[in-house]
């Protein structure tokens, strides 16, 4: 199925999904929760600013607690899914090459990117 990303604010630059929750974050730096509707379209459940405008991957926890979030600016950012509070940054890759994110662990994240570079960093 192809559906609309107008209601999540257009142009999608990462997606991510957690549990029938599909996590969208647009190049101006927001992140829309979302839930698929039996139209085919999706209904924002929540939306909020990311502490990075450009996001070009985005990761989201097994528990549902954490999301992680690639910046074009090569950083790697760190959020509490609940509340949508920004925990801390790792300057991890030059700009705009942040290509994959992978958790693992529980509280463990490798990132790769085009600058050739696999960073690995532990949170609590």
């Amino acid at each position: 199925a192809v559906v609309s990303t107008q209601s999540t604010g257009g142009m999608v630059s990462a997606i991510a999904t957690h549990h029938g929750t599909i996590y969208t974050s647009s190049p101006d730096g927001t992140l829309a929760r979302s839930q698929m509707l039996e139209s085919g379209d999706l209904e924002v459940a929540q939306s909020t600013s990311l502490e990075c405008k450009s996001v070009g991957v985005l990761r989201v926890r097994d528990d549902g607690k954490l999301y992680v979030a690639g910046g074009w600016d090569g950083g790697v950012r760190l959020y509490s899914c609940k509340r949508d509070k920004f925990l801390g940054v790792v300057e991890a890759h030059s700009p705009e090459t942040v290509t994959d994110i992978v958790l693992w662990g529980g509280n463990r994240v490798t990132t790769a990117g085009r600058d050739n570079k696999v960073a690995f960093w532990t949170f609590y």
